[in-house]
Formats: structure tokens, sequence, C-alpha cells
């Protein structure tokens, strides 16, 4: 097992085997100015979101938080990613008041949603 496949076993426990990808396509996908993750990781609720940064503060893994991924190219440069983290399954409107024209979304909502 390589030492990536060791340090993303933990990383598969806490979202699921099937919402972690390592092969080159899925990763290009999140590559930010050039930098291309190791790793491209999906969670399902903001529980696995503080999980997936612990394991990242105890591995001295940098993670890339990724919305709808169509303004990567935004905001500072990217020296090294190991995880992309893509909020796109976080998408559910959590509170809406129409008298305060106000809403509460996850980070993964999009805006045309």
């Amino acid at each position: 097992m390589s030492l990536l496949a060791t340090r993303l076993d933990r990383l598969s426990h806490i979202s699921g085997s099937d919402r972690v990808a390592t092969d080159p396509a899925a990763c290009e996908r999140y590559a930010m100015d050039g930098v291309v993750p190791q790793a491209v990781v999906e969670p399902e609720n903001p529980e696995q979101v503080c999980e997936i940064v612990r394991w990242a503060r105890a591995e001295r893994a940098a993670l890339l938080p990724v919305g709808s991924g169509c303004l990567l190219a935004l905001g500072g440069s990217a020296v090294r990613i190991v995880v992309a983290v893509s909020l796109a399954r976080l998408n559910s409107l959590l509170q809406y008041d129409p008298g305060d024209l106000t809403l509460g979304v996850q980070a993964g909502m999009s805006l045309a949603r």
C-alpha cells in the first residue's frame, strides 16, 4: 500500500470509500494554478467536513474547499493541495424568511438552484 493510500484510508472511513477519488481524471477537475490535488473527497454532511478538517490537521495535509469549481482561478495561488473537498453534496436550503428576504443555505448550494 502506498503512502498516499495509507493516509487516505482514514479519509475513506470518514466519508465512505465511494466518496474519495484518487484517479487523475477526477482530480484534474479540481486543479488550481496548475496544482492538481492527490485526492477528491465529497462529504455528505457538516459532521464529515469537521472530521475531514481534523484528519487534514493530523496529517498536515492541505485542503482545497470547492463549491461549484467555476471560480478556482480566483484568489491566492496554490503551492500544494493534497485533498480537494467538494461541497457539492452540501446543497440544502436551511432557512428561508420571506419577510426579511433572507435565507440560509449549505456551502454547496449554487446561486442558480
